[in-house]
């Protein structure tokens, strides 16, 4: 549909009848090629490689530190697990994508200038922790159900067996924990 849309644009800036015209027809056409590359970038993102639990660890830090330079965030990841894990596909996805709705929210609300995350054994298995410096916010009047970022993050918890911790303060930052559990 963003293709259409930029050939219609493209068609008509030529017969456009004023300079201004022309002008803002142009500039819509760019924003509709900007559109395009980025929701290619997200379809990319979205196959990437977390799929089959080889490469989570690398997955999550590539796609954090591509995230990193497109926000300008300073960005230190730290971890202690083995790079390769031997994780199902299902639980895999779901940390990475919860890990990317974690970023995304902190470029949205956080007004943060750094982020860490972490990733740690525990004795059930492991912990992804993701913490900015940003704004913050009270999780107890985050209560709206359309709210789809926290709910997204907590129903995937849950679908991968997984507890999901959330501490904010308002002008503290925010820090997300993620604790999975593991066979192995």
């Amino acid at each position: 549909m963003l293709t259409a849309i930029g050939l219609d644009v493209d068609w008509v800036i030529p017969r456009a009848p004023f300079d201004e015209s022309r002008k803002r027809l142009t500039e819509a056409a760019g924003l509709v090629r900007q559109a395009i590359k980025e929701t290619r970038e997200l379809c990319a993102s979205l196959r990437t490689g977390a799929r089959d639990g080889e490469g989570l660890i690398e997955a999550i830090h590539a796609y954090a530190m591509e995230f990193a330079k497109r926000t300008g965030l300073a960005l230190d990841f730290r971890n202690e697990l083995p790079e390769r894990l031997n994780l199902a596909q299902e639980l895999s996805r779901n940390v990475y994508r919860i890990a990317q709705e974690a970023l995304s929210n902190i470029a949205r609300h956080a007004a943060a200038k750094h982020i860490e995350i972490t990733f740690a054994r525990t004795e059930q298995g492991f912990a992804m922790i993701v913490t900015d410096d940003g704004r913050g916010f009270d999780p107890p009047s985050v209560s709206d159900p359309h709210e789809v970022g926290l709910v997204g993050m907590r129903e995937r918890a849950l679908l991968i067996g997984a507890n999901l911790g959330i501490q904010s303060q308002v002008g503290n930052g925010t820090s997300i924990h993620l604790q999975v559990p593991t066979s192995g």
